[in-house]
């Protein structure tokens, strides 16, 4: 299969599996790279992609539209989505580092630019695809999980709830994904327990530390009980931003408000609030935050009396 196709092939999947509502052939000859010529040889093309999408299991739904006048194309999640995986952790790892060579390999920016296509043509989309998460996270993405391979311990600087920063010596045992954020679980030596750690609050310094083998990662854990422990319930936030912090906001509001001077109220669910509360500290003072109450006393603390609101 030639790199072409092979990207044509998931630019169709990703429209697909992410529209709200069925897709016309036009429609997709303008929003999916790839189809380009005359109509009649895209839609040639289109007729032998889908057959090989549903050769290899991609389950492709011909909707019809407008009384049975039209026809439209989708791919429903709960057809498409995979059952639940039980892995174990050196499978959950190495799929983490896989993750990481799709990241690197560009179909990942491939997919999302397919994505930003069909919101731009104001087609509503799912949230299958979240251009909005970096799932490499920096070198430290990929240095946890070899460490959890090779059962090697590893140190850190790592931000608390509370903002300070402080060392932490770690036996990895788990990686998890969950609500748009990476979860670290394993031993904490200092702590003498279990911890949970965001791993994009791991500020730099991640060093591994004595020999591969180092540990055993117990044959009762269960990294999902303490994920469903220590992972803390979604916060809704309202602010009211402009300028650069819309441009780096508003792809991740659930709702967004346009003002008359070019900014919007955007509305947010936010599942780190620590990390969001700094992030929107870089962002002052094109960003306001309307509520909740205490998260905005929380900033205004940390800015000082004299930034103001």
């Amino acid at each position: 299969m030639s790199v072409e196709k092979s990207e044509r092939l998931v630019n169709l999947t990703m429209a697909l599996l992410a529209t709200k509502r069925p897709l016309r052939k036009a429609e997709i000859f303008t929003l999916v790279q790839g189809y380009d010529g005359s109509a009649e040889s895209s839609d040639r093309m289109f007729e032998r992609d889908k057959d090989d999408l549903r050769q290899l299991g991609v389950p492709i739904s011909v909707v019809d539209l407008e009384a049975g006048m039209d026809s439209g194309y989708r791919i429903f999640p709960d057809e498409y989505g995979l059952p639940a995986l039980h892995l174990t952790h050196e499978e959950s790892a190495l799929l983490a580092v896989a993750a990481d060579a799709w990241k690197r390999s560009g179909f990942s920016g491939i997919s999302v630019n397919t994505i930003l296509k069909l919101r731009g043509a104001g087609v509503p989309v799912l949230d299958v695809i979240d251009n909005r998460v970096d799932i490499a996270y920096k070198p430290s993405w990929r240095l946890v999980a070899e460490a959890i391979i090779a059962r090697q311990a590893i140190s850190f600087d790592y931000r608390r709830r509370d903002g300070q920063v402080d060392v932490r010596l770690l036996e990895p045992y788990a990686m998890h994904f969950r609500a748009q954020r990476w979860y670290v679980v394993g031993f904490d030596r200092d702590r003498g327990e279990i911890r949970t750690f965001v791993l994009s609050r791991f500020l730099g310094g991640l060093t591994p530390q004595g020999h591969e083998g180092s540990f055993v990662i117990p044959s009762d854990f269960d990294s999902s009980k303490h994920l469903s422990r220590d992972v803390g319930v979604a916060r809704v936030f309202t602010v009211v931003a402009s300028g650069g912090a819309l441009a780096s906001l508003r792809s991740r509001a659930i709702e967004s408000t346009r003002q008359h001077d070019g900014s919007a109220t955007l509305t947010l669910r936010v599942e780190d609030e620590i990390e969001f509360l700094f992030e929107l500290l870089t962002l002052v003072p094109i960003v306001e935050i309307l509520a909740p109450k205490d998260a905005r006393a929380a900033v205004l603390q940390m800015l000082g009396a004299s930034h103001g609101s």
